[in-house]
């Protein structure tokens, strides 16, 4: 891979200056390990995130999109490829009537702090489980609530891309 032709192009298409060279992933994850990522992107909206996926597979460059970095390990060898990190540009929370939508930043301490907040939320299961995924959030949700709330009910709060 070239790592700086990569960065130009990113740079350049995404109107971004924190394309980096050889970032070291240590920086980025809760257990604080993880060597070198050859390119790695704050990524600042939706839009550039779309954008720089479309030149990653353009250039037929492996590529990798980070969240908060909880429960993630990365080799001390680093990551031969780009790594989109999901910047504090993504991290809306909006909540109408029963429906939280939550961008792909966003804490799930705070999902769930807007969700008691609301009163939308009966249980206080996520703020317990730092990057359990919706998924598995949704099956504790359904043991919870079972014989309260039809699946229906929760696929709305817990579906994602709603």
């Amino acid at each position: 891979m070239n790592q700086s032709m990569i960065r130009e192009l990113l740079t350049a298409q995404l109107h971004a200056d924190t394309v980096k060279i050889d970032e070291e992933m240590k920086r980025h994850t809760t257990f604080r390990i993880g060597g070198p990522a050859s390119v790695f992107v704050e990524v600042a909206d939706e839009e550039n995130l779309v954008e720089a996926v479309k030149i990653c597979r353009q250039e037929q460059v492996p590529f990798f999109i980070l969240g908060n970095g909880s429960n993630l390990l990365v080799s001390d060898e680093g990551y031969d490829g780009v790594v989109l990190h999901i910047g504090t540009g993504m991290r809306n929370i909006t909540v109408e009537d029963t429906q939280i939508t939550a961008q792909a930043g966003a804490m799930l301490s705070q999902v769930a702090h807007a969700a008691l907040v609301t009163q939308s939320y009966r249980h206080g299961v996520c703020s317990r489980y730092p990057g359990k995924s919706w998924r598995s959030l949704y099956d504790e949700c359904r043991s919870l609530w079972r014989g309260n709330e039809s699946d229906s009910d929760l696929s709305t709060c817990f579906e994602p891309g709603r």
